[in-house]
């Protein structure tokens, strides 16, 4: 397997993956359509990390933007992405396994919101 470099399209592809997960894990549909859609963008282990999570759980409905946290991030095969909804900002940790291989996502972490603050 060739060994993954950075570049704009890079970039834009985990964008775009991100995005794409973003909008599959705030999806309005019952779990198995839901799990279905998501686990496929989902490295093996988010997959078992996630494999119970409750769909109707999942407080996302418009998804606005994405963009990296970071413009050249500090490893070729780890990026975080920041994606931008209507409850707020969940950022991604996304990794691929080589050059040529899709973006996938490790795990989501939530908006932080006011309730959630002590």
């Amino acid at each position: 397997m060739a060994v993954p470099t950075w570049d704009a399209a890079t970039g834009d592809a985990a964008v775009r993956a991100a995005i794409s997960a973003v909008t599959a894990y705030g999806a309005d549909a019952d779990a198995d359509e839901w799990w279905g859609g998501l686990a496929p963008l989902l490295s093996p282990s988010a997959q078992a990390a996630y494999a119970a999570t409750d769909p109707t759980n999942v407080p996302i409905g418009l998804v606005r933007y994405g963009v990296l946290s970071a413009e050249e991030p500090p490893s070729v095969f780890v990026v975080e992405v920041d994606v931008g909804t209507d409850v707020g900002v969940y950022t991604l940790l996304m990794s691929r396994a080589g050059a040529g291989e899709p973006w996938l996502v490790e795990r989501f972490v939530p908006p932080v919101t006011d309730a959630a603050q002590p």
